[in-house]
């Protein structure tokens, strides 16, 4: 289902009034613009997102120090094609 009943060249045409309208703003305006946006959405983060935005990535140590383990050898011999004597 489509999130709205524009058709290409509506979108089109959108897309240009925006691009236009953002271009004619001044610096100011459109650093209090993205200011506004990064506060609404900091205001619509659940509550698990801000935890682990406010936390950061956690690091493990002993993780890190750890070397990946190494591919483990076939025991089995593949067979050849050519006749043996």
């Amino acid at each position: 289902m489509p999130l709205s009943k524009m058709d290409t060249d509506q979108a089109k045409a959108a897309r240009a009034a925006a691009k236009a309208k953002w271009d004619k703003m001044t610096p100011e305006e459109k650093a209090a613009y993205k200011k506004a946006a990064s506060q609404k959405k900091r205001e619509e983060l659940t509550a698990m997102e801000a935890v682990a935005a406010d936390q950061g990535p956690v690091f493990d140590a002993k993780k890190a120090k750890r070397k990946p383990p190494r591919p483990r050898r076939s025991r089995c011999r593949p067979r050849s094609s050519g006749n043996r004597t």
